[in-house]
């Protein structure tokens, strides 16, 4: 009879706790500037001051009173780009399954066709990794790879993934696959370092302390040390963002800020 009371006690307890909303750690930000950029896909900043987007199917930098310009029709709508070394700018056409490589005045360096490959591959998604390799996720497989694109050969590559990624965000050591059940971290040798249950994110960013991620007009904060913290936002459109260093830069369709984020000491 004991022994009944007490599991009841512990079951109401549980469900209690589960309907509980979940608290996070909160972060403010510091406006530090604002400029209003008309573009239909804000890609992200560097640390020299060089913004990036995509207007009209073309990729822009810009940076102070200088602009430069790459576009290439032939290759379809331009999928992704990645500027995490803005010296080695990647873009990504999914329509015709290549990637185009520019230098920091957005010359083409490089062009990596996958469907001309002995190994075929149909890419989904991909980052930048280190000086002379990518990240990609190829959907034949359900894999993430580390692919040398001097030598065209793949170097390493997850365990398959249970389903196609929604976005994936990567640097020089490790990458994150967002899927619509969870996220997952993984290293430069294709092992699976960490993952998250995903609460409906729907996009992820790496930055120097952690990982950010957009839910509907709500921004979280992964840290390095594992907790998840909101980041209180001012009340405009939550369009896109890029985040670099303690830097985070919101575009709402009109306007780019760029905010300071004041990380909370424990």
């Amino acid at each position: 009879m004991y022994f009944t009371i007490l599991m009841k006690t512990l079951f109401i307890a549980c469900l209690a706790l589960l309907l509980i909303p979940q608290s996070y750690s909160q972060e403010t930000l510091t406006q530090l500037s604002q400029e209003q950029l008309e573009a239909d896909f804000f890609v992200g900043a560097d640390s020299f001051g060089a913004i990036y987007y995509i207007k009209n199917n073309v990729f822009f930098k810009k940076q102070g009173v200088q602009e430069w310009q790459y576009s290439n029709f032939l290759l379809g709508q331009l999928s992704q780009a990645s500027v995490v070394n803005p010296l080695k700018i990647l873009l990504f056409y999914e329509l015709s399954n290549t990637v185009i490589q520019l230098d920091k005045f957005l010359n083409e360096m490089q062009r990596i066709a996958f469907n001309e490959l002995p190994d075929l591959k149909l890419v989904t998604h991909t980052a930048t990794a280190n000086d002379r390799s990518l990240w990609l996720f190829d959907s034949n497989t359900l894999q993430l790879e580390i692919f040398d694109y001097k030598t065209s050969k793949t170097l390493f590559k997850s365990q398959p993934l249970e389903e196609l990624p929604i976005a994936i965000n990567g640097d020089f050591n490790h990458c994150w696959v967002l899927t619509s059940k969870k996220g997952y971290e993984l290293n430069s040798y294709g092992s699976i370092l960490h993952t998250i249950e995903n609460h409906n994110y729907t996009t992820i960013k790496l930055t120097s302390n952690g990982i950010l991620l957009q839910k509907d007009q709500e921004l979280y904060r992964y840290t390095l040390d594992k907790k998840m913290n909101k980041i209180k936002l001012p009340e405009i459109t939550l369009e896109q963002f890029y985040g670099i260093d303690e830097n985070l830069y919101i575009y709402d369709g009109k306007t780019l800020y760029n905010y300071q984020i004041n990380i909370p000491k424990n």
